[in-house]
């Protein structure tokens, strides 16, 4: 009996050592997989960091013309207007 049984007993523990290997196969390739996912969330992440970044100094810039353009238009009316108001005066004063 016990030797009509060894065989038997063999491809259990083969079958056990197969299943055994799959197990540990799926759960390190699911691992693998898990830090490939951590090292590319970490990826994006750290690049849209930089974009934001990069938008940011974008729009600061941008602020900074806008803020020129809008001095430079007051200084030029400003320079309008004396200059309207000081050919007033001379004209005033030549032809009085």
């Amino acid at each position: 009996m016990e030797t009509k049984n060894f065989p038997c007993e063999q491809t259990q523990v083969v079958d056990a050592g197969k299943r055994l290997e799959q197990v540990q196969t799926m759960k390190f390739e699911r691992e693998i997989e898990r830090e490939k996912s951590l090292k590319l969330s970490w990826k994006v992440c750290q690049q849209t960091r930089q974009i934001n970044g990069i938008v940011d100094k974008m729009q600061r810039h941008r602020r900074g013309e806008e803020a020129q353009r809008e001095t430079g238009i007051r200084r030029a009316e400003s320079m309008s207007r004396s200059i309207i108001f000081e050919s007033e005066i001379l004209h005033k004063t030549w032809f009085e």
